[in-house]
């Protein structure tokens, strides 16, 4: 069997392995996605109880803030989130699968959570209002009659004085224990209130007996009823307070613990829920694990059999073939090639392991024929070299002899004409001394000066042709076979190089 029908056939195996896989695989991926819906519906609207609780517990913070604090920004906070919590409520929490059978209980609950806060505002703002005309306005009217009382008083001296101070001490303390009542509802702060208020009815009636005008009289009368009105006022806004802490903890605190409550009670639900379809979604995938894992095992074994009867089928050939091929690298060309009577891939691979034996024994014959060649044309090119090598030496010398005589020729003309200059100065020198020894009569000065003339000529010449034969003597020792450098000169390079 060919080869390629060989590996056809597991690639058969394992298309038969995917296609049963993929069967099992696609029918438990409908009931992995079905559980897979449900867990992710759960936690969908486990998000929404968890935006809802979120959005609830933050609503009671600022509600606490604006009680504590009133102001535009919190209150435009806390319209903002309960449109928010009832958004959630109505579009997200109303629709969702899961919560639509609780959303009522738990809108209703919110609902009343919210409502809670338009009764306390409004008590707020009555509290507000109690505080402002019925505290503080007899507190002002308080102040200016101890004012005017005290302007009444001539001097620091008169007997009312000290009952005076000290109603005064209590009413600075009593509105300072009114103003932290009011804004941290501390219980000590209204008994000290409610305490320095009764300290000043108590001074009144001390001060009216002690009161030296009817100035004075008439301001503490004044001050008896602003004192009994702020006493009233106080009162009535402790009873104020204590409604709206009622209020808060009963509407707003209790109505959110009612709502964390009723997310509680559906948020176990939803992890029941969630723990069922993950169970499904565990137990479902579990069996598609271990039918894909049996199933896997059988083909497994069937192809790892097939598998190696074809490796076996292969490889023993292929290894025939390497050897053979290991046998032709080490030079070995007399190992016939096995296989190549074999009509598969590997016959036609041993048959051209066969067709490169063959080139390669005759690439070898060739190999040695030019070798062979090769080693004629080395000898051949020796001779060549020393022929050449001959030609050129003679070449050599025959430059040399030109550039002797070249150089013979230029050394040739100062030195003759020094020669001739030198004897023509000789026979001067003679007839000089000729007509120094002449007993016919003494020296002319013409002659004498005509001897000077002619001997500094003669020199003059002498010494420029003997300069001229030296350098030309210097310039044939530079290009002299001991390559002189007793002297450094400037040269073209490019003049030199070409």
């Amino acid at each position: 069997m060919p080869i390629r029908w060989r590996i056809l056939s597991i690639a058969a195996l394992n298309s038969a392995v995917v296609i049963v896989l993929a069967a099992l695989i696609w029918n438990g991926a409908k009931v992995l996605g079905t559980a897979w819906d449900d867990v992710r519906q759960v936690r969908e609207s486990d998000k929404v109880l968890a935006l809802l609780e979120s959005e609830t517990s933050r609503l009671q913070n600022l509600i606490h803030r604006y009680i504590n604090q009133p102001s535009p920004e919190l209150f435009a906070e806390i319209l903002l989130l309960r449109e928010a919590v009832l958004g959630t409520l109505t579009t997200r929490a109303s629709t969702d699968p899961m919560l639509s059978g609780s959303a009522e209980e738990l809108e209703r609950v919110t609902v009343r959570f919210l409502d809670g806060f338009g009764e306390l505002r409004s008590l707020q703002a009555t509290i507000a209002k109690t505080y402002d005309e019925e505290v503080l306005g007899p507190a002002r009217d308080i102040a200016g009659l101890y004012s005017v009382i005290e302007g009444a008083t001539g001097h620091r001296d008169a007997q009312i004085w000290p009952s005076l101070g000290k109603s005064r001490e209590a009413f600075t303390a009593m509105l300072v224990a009114a103003n932290s009542y009011y804004l941290s509802l501390a219980p000590a702060s209204a008994e000290d209130a409610r305490r320095n208020t009764e300290t000043i009815e108590k001074t009144i009636p001390v001060m009216s007996e002690l009161a030296d005008n009817d100035l004075q009289r008439l301001a503490l009368q004044r001050l008896s009823a602003r004192t009994a009105a702020l006493r009233e006022g106080f009162s009535k806004l402790t009873g104020q307070l204590t409604n709206r802490t009622e209020l808060l903890r009963n509407t707003i605190d209790a109505s959110q613990a009612e709502t964390i409550a009723a997310i509680d009670g559906l948020s176990v639900k939803m992890r029941q829920h969630e723990q069922k379809a993950q169970a499904t979604f565990d137990r479902t995938l579990s069996d598609i694990s271990r039918r894909v894992l049996s199933i896997a095992v059988i083909f497994l074994g069937i192809i790892l059999s097939a598998g190696v009867l074809i490796a076996l089928s292969i490889r023993l050939p292929l290894q025939q073939i390497m050897a053979s091929m290991r046998a032709i690298t080490i030079g070995d060309y007399d190992r016939k090639v096995q296989g190549t009577e074999a009509r598969d891939e590997v016959g036609s691979m041993a048959r051209a392991v066969e067709i490169f034996r063959q080139n390669a024994i005759a690439k070898r014959k060739t190999e040695d024929e030019l070798r062979n060649a090769k080693e004629k044309a080395e000898s051949a090119l020796l001779e060549l070299n020393a022929a050449q090598r001959n030609l050129i030496d003679a070449e050599r010398l025959a430059a040399l002899g030109g550039l002797v005589a070249g150089v013979a020729h230029e050394v040739n003309n100062p030195i003759g004409i020094s020669l001739t200059v030198a004897s023509s100065f000789a026979r001067r020198a003679e007839m000089f001394e000729a007509m120094l020894k002449s007993p016919e009569g003494g020296l002319r000065r013409s002659q004498l000066e005509e001897f000077v003339r002619s001997s500094r000529d003669a020199s003059e010449q002498l010494v420029a042709n003997l300069q001229r034969a030296g350098e030309l003597i210097q310039s044939f020792k530079q290009v002299a076979v001991d390559r002189s450098h007793a002297e450094r000169r400037t040269f073209m390079l490019g003049e030199a190089t070409d």
